[in-house]
């Protein structure tokens, strides 16, 4: 069963989330038009050019305070029109503002499991870097040191195996933002 098509405004949906601009589930979002490099400057952020000429800014992005974008009515093109899997099934009607915003907490809850045994590795980047570091070590791993680390793996893996199924769009690359809509 699918219900009616949600009317509330994005704005009071994405408000208070935050996960795609503070580092939890992008690394990177796609600078798109010209208008975003006078944001790009004023914020002195890094610009990255891959080789296929493709231009980002890495995340979390300095614009978010207290989880609410500060340049809201000039921010990024990519931001303006990025729609993670959660808010498109919102948008949609598949699921209810309240299933979405206990969606969100769940993410939140489990973001925060890992901010306090490892804050850095609240960000997806870090996280990645560590997850990948502590694969590697298992092998010469014992006792505590084993345990704590399979704990932690186990954190990293919960939130991004959440993240995954609720938030990214099969599409997406890991760790990349980029719009399927055409910026103003």
């Amino acid at each position: 069963m699918t219900m009616a098509k949600n009317r509330v405004p994005t704005d009071d949906f994405c408000a208070g989330c935050g996960l795609c601009c503070d580092g939890t589930l992008h690394t990177k979002a796609r600078l798109q038009t010209q208008k975003d490099d006078r944001l790009l400057e004023a914020g002195g952020l890094e610009r990255i050019t891959e080789n296929n000429g493709k231009q980002y800014f890495r995340q979390p992005c300095p614009y978010l305070r207290d989880n609410l974008c500060s340049t809201y009515e000039t921010r990024f093109s990519v931001c303006r029109a990025y729609r993670c899997a959660l808010l498109q099934s919102f948008e949609n009607g598949a699921i209810s503002s309240d299933d979405a915003q206990a969606r969100i907490a769940v993410a939140k809850t489990l973001k925060a499991k890992i901010f306090a045994v490892s804050p850095k590795d609240a960000i997806y980047a870090s996280r990645y870097k560590s997850r990948l570091e502590i694969e590697g070590a298992l092998p010469t791993l014992f006792g505590e040191e084993r345990q704590k680390a399979l704990e932690k793996l186990l954190k990293f893996v919960a939130l991004d195996t959440y993240l995954d199924t609720w938030f990214r769009k099969d599409g997406d690359q890991v760790g990349q933002a980029e719009s399927s809509v055409t910026p103003d």
